[in-house]
């Protein structure tokens, strides 16, 4: 098995034809079937299951995908690194929402040639590992990363908000100009909330577990915004963070529910033997004077 038939075998589970997938990737359709062969041969297992001249992707397959889309993306990235010519001077930035990392480029590179500043966005496990492994230089996120050797240094506080839509008609109880909740009641509403790695997410759930309130989730989200649309349309009370609601206060109503005040803290990170690498405490630094003042603009985290 190798990276060119993972390729193959995501172009097949995003064409769902093994010959659409040869046509877009300019092969024979038997080199396609070959390539599919040798991952199943190596894992011993089905990737598709195969309807008329469409397949479909199993459990082991739809595990497959995720995994190969990662390999596949830090194989291309490996490959830009090795192959440019340029001699520009880079810094790896990660972080755990796109916002606050982009706004925080722009306003560093508006007072600083170099180094230039690459953006990545992944969850906090990713970003960890990729730090771990030297991928990244600075990971933002949105606690505190058990990693050995690492420097954390705190940024900020960011609580969570309730929201729900101005003139919702989900429950009667979600009709006051402002709506104060019990945490019982959220067992009777339709709840928008973000990813199970998310921190806020991950605390909400634990909340509701240890007061045995059984929800509904409405949907899972992988950004704020993603939330936002939900509320605009009144399917469901959003779970998200009082910075991001904040800003966009006048599209929503705050919902005010006890005994769920859920936070987290956001840490900016570097392993400490890559301390004297050029520009990274410049960068730290600066990151500690700014994210604060652009976390209170952000539309979403």
């Amino acid at each position: 098995m190798t990276i060119r038939d993972m390729k193959v075998f995501l172009a097949v589970c995003e064409m769902q034809s093994m010959s659409a997938a040869a046509a877009k990737l300019n092969i024979s359709q038997s080199a396609v079937s070959q390539a599919i062969r040798a991952i199943e041969k190596h894992f011993d297992t089905k990737m598709f299951d195969r309807v008329g001249n469409k397949v479909y992707l199993t459990d082991s397959g739809r595990n497959m995908a995720g995994c190969s889309a990662h390999l596949v993306s830090y194989m291309s990235h490996m490959e830009s690194l090795m192959r440019s010519n340029s001699r520009r001077k880079l810094l790896h930035v990660g972080a755990f929402g796109h916002t606050i990392v982009v706004d925080l480029t722009q306003k560093y590179q508006e007072q600083n040639s170099e180094p230039e500043i690459a953006i990545h966005v992944h969850s906090p496990s990713e970003l960890i590992s990729m730090l771990s492994s030297g991928v990244l230089d600075v990971i933002i996120t949105d606690s505190k990363p058990s990693l050995p050797g690492l420097v954390s240094q705190y940024v900020c506080t960011n609580k969570a908000a309730f929201i729900c839509h101005p003139n919702s008609k989900l429950h009667p109880l979600l009709e006051a100009e402002h709506p104060v909740l019990q945490l019982q009641d959220l067992e009777n509403m339709p709840m928008l909330l973000r990813d199970e790695g998310n921190t806020s997410r991950l605390q909400f759930d634990s909340l509701m577990l240890a007061n045995n309130v059984n929800f509904f989730c409405k949907g899972v989200f992988t950004s704020y915004e993603g939330i936002f649309s939900a509320v605009d349309r009144d399917l469901g009370i959003g779970l998200a963070t009082d910075r991001s609601s904040s800003a966009a206060a006048h599209r929503y109503k705050r919902i005010d529910v006890l005994g769920a005040e859920l936070s987290h803290e956001v840490y900016i990170s570097y392993l400490a033997r890559k301390e004297n690498t050029p520009y990274l405490t410049d960068f730290c630094d600066f990151a500690l004077q700014h994210v604060t003042d652009l976390y209170n603009t952000l539309t979403s985290v």
